[in-house]
């Protein structure tokens, strides 16, 4: 370029085209910065939906929350039939399962060292701060080993979850008996560090 830095020229404007959003005739997809979600009817960012390639707009037609709420519908009447069907996948598989455990962990944890001690010594810290004097030692011990028995038993991976999170942006609650529940793998990832019981309505997603 010899030493000269050349601007950029200004955008040009496509031709009108057939698209129509919200009942109004739009030049450009790229120039919508919003869509009506077709299911609460409420006119949000196109950040605020999952992308999708196929669609015009290259996102879907209804929002992040009531996707999230669509998600739940579908799969709550379903919950009993997904850990049966775990349930029976493990047992016919164990072997298996535990074959590619051993093989893919170390890897993976060869690869992702630092993010895991990292992620560990945070929550260990996090367990070890909100610890009140109080808490019955025992009673916790107990609650995780009967989780490990409900996974040994079952095939299921159980987990023992904290009602109000402890590592949370939003709340910090305590690691005490009282705060413990042993939820599947599945429902405690569903549930996330984001949600707990009688949260604030302005809170909730």
């Amino acid at each position: 370029m010899n030493g000269i830095i050349r601007e950029r020229s200004a955008p040009t404007l496509r031709p009108l085209t057939n698209l129509i959003v919200g009942g109004l005739r739009v030049a450009d997809t790229d120039s919508i910065i919003a869509q009506v979600c077709r299911r609460c009817k409420h006119e949000k960012p196109l950040s605020d939906f999952n992308k999708d390639k196929s669609k015009k707009l290259g996102v879907r037609g209804i929002c992040k929350p009531c996707h999230r709420i669509e998600a739940k519908e579908y799969a709550e009447p379903r919950r009993q039939l997904y850990v049966e069907r775990a349930q029976k996948w493990y047992f016919e598989n164990k072997e298996r399962k535990q074959d590619y455990d051993k093989k893919r962990r170390p890897k993976y944890y060869a690869e992702n060292r630092a993010a895991m001690l990292a992620r560990t010594n945070r929550r260990r810290s996090a367990i070890r701060t909100h610890t009140p004097k109080w808490a019955d030692k025992q009673a916790i011990n107990a609650i995780y080993l009967k989780a490990a028995q409900m996974t040994i038993e079952t095939g299921v991976q159980y987990e023992v979850d904290h009602i109000v999170p402890v590592v949370s942006a939003l709340v910090c609650g305590l690691h005490c008996e009282q705060n413990l529940q042993i939820l599947t793998s599945y429902e405690n990832k569903k549930k996330t560090n984001l949600w707990w019981p009688d949260m604030p309505e302005v809170m909730k997603v």
